[in-house]
Parts: structure tokens; sequence; C-alpha cells
């Protein structure tokens, strides 16, 4: 008997890094509760790297980035800031 998948599923809610926006300083890496963000060397510098079957997309990178490099798929600020308009029904 085997317990292996032919595949799995991660969370959509992981990070996206904007790589000119960052600046490699650890930050997110500390924080994050799961290991899912490593600060890896690049040709441009030290940059934050997502380890996607990790994330658990609880948003602590994002919050916590200085440059606003890091945002979580489907809460950027403007998702986030229409989605209050329509609650309000603001047009």
């Amino acid at each position: 008997m085997t317990c292996s998948k032919d595949s799995i599923e991660i969370d959509p809610l992981g990070p996206v890094i904007d790589e000119a926006l960052c600046i490699g300083c650890k930050l997110c890496e500390i924080l994050c509760p799961y290991g899912a963000i490593k600060v890896e060397l690049t040709d441009k510098g030290p940059k934050a790297k997502s380890i996607e079957v990790a994330c658990k997309g609880c948003g602590v990178c994002g919050a916590s980035c200085s440059t606003k490099a890091i945002t979580m798929k489907h809460y950027t600020d403007s998702q986030l800031a229409a989605q209050a308009k329509a609650i309000l029904g603001v047009v």
C-alpha cells in the first residue's frame, strides 16, 4: 500500500514578490511562521523568494515588507479598495 499522491494542492493566496522593490532585508524570511520565504543571492543582489508549497497564505510577509515588494494574490491594495467600495455602494 502506498500513500503518495499524484499532485498536491497549494493555497491560492500566496505572495507575489516584486524583485525590483525587494531590498533583501530578510524581515519576511524571519517572520514567516511556515518558512515559506527565503532570501537568495541573485545577480541583482539578495531577493526574497516564495516557496509556494510551504505557504499557507497568512500574509505576514506582505504586511511586514517595508518596501511593499510583497503583495498577496487576490489582496492587492486596488482589489481591497474595490471590495470596500462595493460594500459601501460607492461607484
